[in-house]
């Protein structure tokens, strides 16, 4: 089988980056699997370059805050969680994951089980990555 997926570029990531931060998602909770949720509490990084990362405020489901940060680091999307809302808040979760441009010329990202057209950025898809991320992100927490 030949795959003709292909990376994705610093410029569509900043697209992909800037789509979440300007959804700014504060559309209550998302489970989390056996009566488990978190909140999302809206974008804390609505004014800030993509660059310097897309930050959520959430609530775990204790109500205690966290902080996931979404940024594009060496060709992988990355996410931080952290215990609180301060900048300086330490972080209790990492990890990375592949996003590539499909045959279809859609974004894949398959630990994530998401795609998204880049081209025309819906925001009912852009919600259902967000959830997708904070699911991953939040799974262990």
């Amino acid at each position: 089988m030949i795959r003709s997926d292909r990376a994705l570029t610093d410029g569509q990531a900043r697209v992909l980056l800037r789509g979440l931060r300007d959804l700014n998602l504060c559309s209550g909770h998302i489970d989390l699997g056996a009566s488990r949720a978190v909140a999302v509490q809206g974008c804390a990084s609505s004014d800030a370059p993509v660059e310097q990362g897309v930050r959520y405020r959430l609530r775990d489901p204790q109500g205690e805050p966290e902080m996931v940060t979404m940024a594009w680091t060496d060709g992988r999307l990355t996410f931080e969680l952290s215990a609180g809302w301060q900048p300086d808040a330490p972080v209790t979760r990492s990890l990375a994951v592949e996003v590539r441009r499909g045959v279809d010329g859609r974004l894949v990202a398959p630990a994530l089980g998401a795609r998204l057209n880049l081209t025309r950025l819906d925001a009912c898809e852009l919600e259902h990555l967000m959830r997708r991320i904070v699911r991953v992100v939040c799974a262990d927490s």
